[in-house]
């Protein structure tokens, strides 16, 4: 798991491996679009605190090093992962599954885990990821803002399930 500061060791490393290693910093700065002294600030006075998201994403690209170097903590960490917090809303995720007709299999596969897992994921108040949310939504054929809304009561008309999904992913 890699911290702030090997980081910046990491950062400032590369940068007296290349050939013109005086004016790395300045260089990289301004092809991610910040003044020349940003890198140089940010590795020697630590400021800013942490790279932001784009600046980290351009500078990988610069740097012609993968993204994962430059972040802290390891790539499947929380700091690095994006998540939908349910502490205080609750998500319809297991009754929009089941109004829509989707099989617990096609869900859990949809979203990337045992079954096991997602039978409590669906459940239980747990952080879900973007990307689960969107490909639940996905596989279920509504929106992801959706499953903050419990479904409707009844069938829409007399459409059957099966219908109205086949409906809303046209």
């Amino acid at each position: 798991m890699k911290t702030q500061d090997e980081v910046r060791d990491f950062i400032l490393q590369k940068s007296q491996e290349v050939p013109d290693a005086k004016g790395a910093l300045a260089t990289w700065s301004r092809a991610i679009g910040r003044n020349e002294a940003y890198l140089h600030q940010f590795i020697h006075k630590r400021s800013p605190r942490k790279l932001h998201e784009e600046d980290r994403a351009k500078l990988a690209e610069v740097m012609q090093v993968p993204e994962t170097e430059l972040m802290v903590g390891s790539p499947a960490s929380p700091t690095n992962v994006k998540f939908i917090r349910s502490k205080t809303f609750r998500f319809y995720v297991a009754e929009w599954r089941e109004f829509m007709g989707v099989s617990l299999q096609s869900a859990s596969k949809a979203a990337g885990m045992p079954d096991d897992e997602y039978g409590a994921f669906e459940f239980y108040p747990v952080n879900f990821t973007l990307a689960q949310i969107v490909a639940l939504a996905d596989e279920f054929g509504i929106r992801g803002d959706q499953f903050w809304f419990p479904p409707p009561k009844k069938q829409i008309g007399s459409m059957p399930k099966q219908e109205i999904k086949k409906t809303k992913r046209q």
